[in-house]
């Protein structure tokens, strides 16, 4: 049984360190891929279970928010260029004219 609780524990040691390094840097603050790597493979146990538990959602979160929403059908032109958009009664121009 205690082989079986040490492999596993082993498994998630690996994987954690694999997936922080994976981890793209745009996802990440200056230094906190350093301080993740640092913090799985000091707390091997302790510091994969947070990765997994708060460093992964912290970071799929960031990705979310950061990142603008694109408009169905034309991808370039992101939501917030178009705020406004359709507001405009009485033949004045639009946002997007200048």
């Amino acid at each position: 049984m205690g082989v079986v609780v040490v492999s596993v524990a082993a498994l998630l040691w690996v994987w954690a360190i694999g997936d922080v390094l994976a981890m793209d840097d745009q996802h990440l603050q200056p230094g906190e891929k350093g301080a993740w790597v640092a913090t799985v493979i000091l707390l091997p146990a302790a510091g994969a279970l947070a990765w997994l538990l708060v460093g992964r959602r912290a970071t799929q979160a960031r990705t979310t928010v950061d990142r603008p929403a694109e408009v169905e059908g034309c991808p370039s032109v992101p939501r917030a260029r178009l705020r406004g958009w359709g507001h405009n009664l009485g033949g004045s121009r639009s946002p997007l004219q200048g």
